[in-house]
């Protein structure tokens, strides 16, 4: 059975059986995917937070609007 084809693009192998076992490169690649997926999700905590950012300066700029609206209307 061809196992090079059996490989996934990440560098794992795919192929199972009692005389698949575990090796110190597979740890290493499984460590290099965690730090990665941790990255990704790190990533998308601080594109919330920008997002967030945002959201709350248009909302205050929208409310200085409102204000000045309401205050020319009283005069």
């Amino acid at each position: 059975m061809d196992t090079e084809g059996m490989r996934s693009k990440s560098g794992l192998d795919l192929t199972e059986g009692p005389d698949a076992t575990a090796s110190p490169t597979d740890a290493r690649t499984l460590a290099a995917i965690e730090r990665s997926i941790e990255l990704d999700e790190s990533a998308v905590r601080r594109r919330f937070r920008q997002n967030v950012a945002m959201a709350i300066i248009f909302a205050l700029a929208a409310l200085t609007l409102v204000l000045i609206v309401q205050m020319d209307h009283l005069w």
